[in-house]
């Protein structure tokens, strides 16, 4: 098509007004190219430096086919180029958080402060002295329903609109995530189901019914109980609320990294317990994007380390069997998104042993007077027995919650 146009101007003229011809075509095709590279329906993703002609060139000979020296760059090309992939790649992180932000997680601050005073960063003098760091615990374990999950159940029922809410919530839990759902339900006088695992802590699944929520037993482990609830939200109107893999979920999680740095600004490490991800997910999203010289890490138990063989791997890993104390950690994979947020934000995921999230309750207990279930214990295992601090480093552990049965606190008690 470029070889008919060319001979079409040029037919008929003298060589030297063959090569001024040329050259004027050219300059013109140049300009026309251009025109339509810059109109609105141009896709970004054909925008490459190869498929440019650009202003500036030398023509000799034209009609002979002689080389074109390209001698000039226009700088809108490569400013159209830089923009047009800093969006894409901007759009690309944001549909892999689904919209969780620094924002957002503030937001949900801000909004859970109508129902839940912040927990106190307490300094312990004992396990800085035994991890020789400063040690500063974010005690979760005083919240209402003595867990952090309250802050992402409310967070998800206060985010609903108003007839969605009204129509009432279910969830599936091993027992913290359905006590905070049921607390959000009983705060916003709405229904609530929460289908547990046969094998969940009845101390766990009595206080849910406390609290006014409908409790129902389904299958041996919590992905029994998911796809029972799922079952039961197709055949009805009410909002599944999912205990990790939810964006709103995720951003009241996060609302601990907000307080924790309005408390210690200048934080080196956080430690936080994982089972399905959300926790850890808001919370290091939340710091590495204000305060990216943070390390975020995760504790996993021995028996339920999803998480970290899911990173090792680059995809997610479900485990065949989950076998660890800590059930508020027994997730068998981490979600979609909360996969991303760790691969993404999370500096590391060490591994803690059932006996040393025991001996961790029960240092809690007498050097601080602190009451962690296993779960909750799980970060400072990680700080006494894997985590090796700097002297001078100011590690925060997140005690996420502290529903303990009678049964493991006693073994706890008599762990060494």
């Amino acid at each position: 098509m470029l070889g008919d146009r060319r001979n079409k101007v040029a037919a008929g003229l003298n060589p030297a007004a063959q090569a001024t011809s040329g050259r004027l075509w050219l300059f013109a095709l140049v300009g026309d190219v251009q025109g339509q590279l810059f109109q609105p329906w141009v896709d970004g993703d054909h925008l490459r430096s190869a498929n440019f002609l650009v202003t500036g060139f030398d023509v000799c000979a034209f009609p002979r086919f002689d080389p074109v020296e390209v001698v000039s760059h226009p700088p809108i090309i490569d400013r159209a180029l830089r923009e047009v992939e800093a969006a894409g790649r901007a759009q690309s992180e944001q549909d892999q958080t689904a919209g969780i932000t620094p924002s957002s997680i503030e937001a949900a601050a801000r909004d859970l402060a109508q129902y839940l005073p912040p927990t106190p960063l307490q300094y312990s003098r004992a396990f800085t002295d035994k991890a020789r760091c400063y040690v500063h615990i974010k005690i979760e374990s005083i919240q209402p329903i003595r867990a952090f999950k309250v802050r992402g159940a409310l967070t998800k029922v206060m985010r609903l609109h108003p007839e969605e809410r009204s129509a009432g919530v279910i969830t599936a839990s091993a027992g913290n995530h359905g006590q905070g759902v049921a607390y959000a339900a009983a705060a916003f006088k709405i229904p609530a189901t929460v289908f547990v695992p046969e094998t969940a802590n009845q101390l766990k699944v009595e206080a849910i019914r406390r609290l006014g929520a409908e409790v129902v037993p389904a299958g041996r482990n919590y992905n029994d109980a998911y796809l029972e609830a799922m079952r039961h939200v197709e055949r009805g109107g009410a909002t599944f609320v999912h205990a990790f893999d939810d964006p709103d979920v995720i951003a009241g999680q996060g609302s601990v990294a907000v307080e924790l740095l309005r408390d210690l600004e200048d934080v080196d490490t956080v430690l936080v317990p994982i089972g399905g991800g959300g926790l850890i997910g808001g919370i290091a999203l939340y710091l590495k994007e204000t305060r990216p010289s943070v390390k975020v890490i995760g504790a996993e138990p021995v028996g339920a380390d999803g998480m970290r063989r899911s990173l090792a791997a680059g995809r997610i890993v479900t485990l065949d069997r989950v076998d660890t104390i800590a059930d508020g950690l027994a997730a068998s994979a981490p979600g979609k998104l909360t996969f991303e947020l760790a691969k993404r934000y999370v500096d590391e995921v060490v591994l803690v042993e059932d006996t040393e999230m025991l001996r961790a309750i029960r240092l809690l207990f007498e050097w601080e007077h602190l009451l962690a279930e296993p779960a909750g214990a799980a970060a400072l295992a990680a700080v006494l027995y894997h985590y090796s601090p700097s002297p001078n480093e100011k590690v925060v552990v997140v005690l996420s919650g502290a529903n303990i049965t009678d049964e493991v606190m006693i073994r706890a008690l008599k762990s060494r």
